[in-house]
C-alpha cells in the first residue's frame, strides 16, 4: 500500500492509516510526506505489528515537509540498508 500522508504528526492521519491497514490486511506500506521532525520520536509514527524504516527531510537539508516511511509487517524479514541510512547532508 502507498499513501501520501501530508503529515503523520498532526490531525487524524495516523488513525485513518491504521484503519486502512486493518481493512486491507497489508504487509508493506510506503508513506510519503510524513513531515517528521527532530522533535518527533520515531515511536510516535509506529504501528503495532510493523517494523518502521523512516527518513525525515530535516535530516537531509533542514527544510520543512517531506519525509518518507516504510512499514514492513513483523513476520517478514526486513533489514535497513546502511548505505542509505548514512546518506550525507545535502548542501545548497
Amino acid at each position: 500500500m502507498y499513501a501520501n500522508a501530508r503529515s503523520l504528526a498532526k490531525g487524524s492521519k495516523r488513525d485513518e492509516l491504521r484503519i486502512l491497514i486493518e481493512q486491507n490486511n497489508v504487509d508493506i506500506i510506503g508513506i510519503t510526506e510524513t513531515w517528521g521532525r527532530d522533535d518527533i520520536m520515531d515511536c510516535d509514527f509506529q504501528f503495532p505489528g510493523f517494523k518502521l524504516f523512516c527518513k525525515d527531510r530535516s535530516e537531509i537539508n533542514d527544510k520543512k515537509g517531506g519525509g518518507v516511511a516504510l512499514y514492513v509487517r513483523d513476520c517478514l524479514l526486513s533489514l535497513e540498508c546502511e548505505e542509505l541510512k548514512t546518506m550525507r547532508k545535502l548542501t545548497g
